[in-house]
């Protein structure tokens, strides 16, 4: 069976079991603090969605947020970058605003990208070379809107960092505005869709940003690190995402030697 189809299929699948585990309740579970919860429904789906790929491609290697994949190191074959949920909070507090991303890597390079609003059951999808789709509709190729004549997707976590916080605080007054969806997926589908100008994110991990990067490469828009570099595939990064010409705007505020100097303090260990 083909990745790309199956892949569609399943990642539809899986909602309707978000959906159903909903409605029988669940419990609420901190990680690291009360802005990092988990339930019982993360794991679960990651698990739904772990055992119908070794069914049907048991060679494949999958990468999940909660469980699989901690020792894999490379992108050979098929590789699997899976969030069960994304948006674990606005699940737990809205019922919306949450998705399933996955990224499809075949021998290192991108394969195909899912982005699934699993409340609105909306897919946005993509396979390299074949355009991005909203479900069943083509998406046009977002076009360039100046900083200050855009909405601009920021993560909050900037708030709680001094040594980056006026990097950001610039971007903000530069911006016609800014906003956040509580789900890095989500806001790689706003510029899909031409509401966000671009995102920006001081840190992601893997499995919030291969659906989306993904989806968005396919639609030519730019997707680097705060720094300028190649996005990694399999490590904890900063993001910024939009149209070429956006882009290079957005790095020029963070293109200080005292970013980048505590910017790869962070992420090189």
């Amino acid at each position: 069976m083909d990745v790309y189809e199956f892949a569609k299929s399943l990642i539809r699948d899986a909602g309707d079991f978000i959906e159903t585990r909903r409605l029988e309740g669940f419990e609420v579970m901190r990680k690291t603090g009360p802005h990092d919860l988990v339930t019982p429904v993360d794991k679960e789906t990651e698990e739904f969605i772990y055992k119908r790929i070794k069914a049907q491609f048991p060679e494949h290697n999958i990468v999940g947020e909660e469980t699989y994949g901690k020792d894999v190191k490379t992108l050979k074959g098929f590789t699997w970058i899976v969030d069960p949920i994304d948006g674990t909070v606005n699940f737990i507090n809205q019922n919306d605003n949450f998705a399933i991303s996955v990224g499809i890597y075949k021998d290192e390079e991108p394969y195909c990208g899912f982005v699934y609003d699993v409340a609105n059951k909306v897919l946005y999808h993509s396979k390299v070379g074949e355009g991005a789709y909203r479900n069943s509709e083509k998406i046009k190729e977002v076009d360039y809107q100046p900083l200050d004549d855009t909405i601009v997707g920021v993560s909050h976590k900037w708030l709680l960092k001094d040594d980056v916080r006026q990097f950001f605080i610039e971007l903000v007054d530069k911006a016609r505005s800014v906003r956040n969806r509580g789900s890095a997926a989500l806001d790689f589908t706003s510029v899909a869709d031409g509401k966000y100008g671009a995102v920006v994110f001081y840190e992601l991990f893997p499995w919030d940003y291969a659906g989306g990067r993904i989806l968005t490469n396919e639609l030519g828009l730019k997707c680097v690190t705060l720094t300028g570099e190649d996005v990694p595939e399999l490590e904890a990064s900063s993001v910024v995402c939009g149209h070429e010409k956006l882009v290079d705007e957005i790095l020029e505020i963070f293109d200080h030697e005292s970013f980048k100097e505590v910017h790869d303090k962070f992420f090189i260990k």
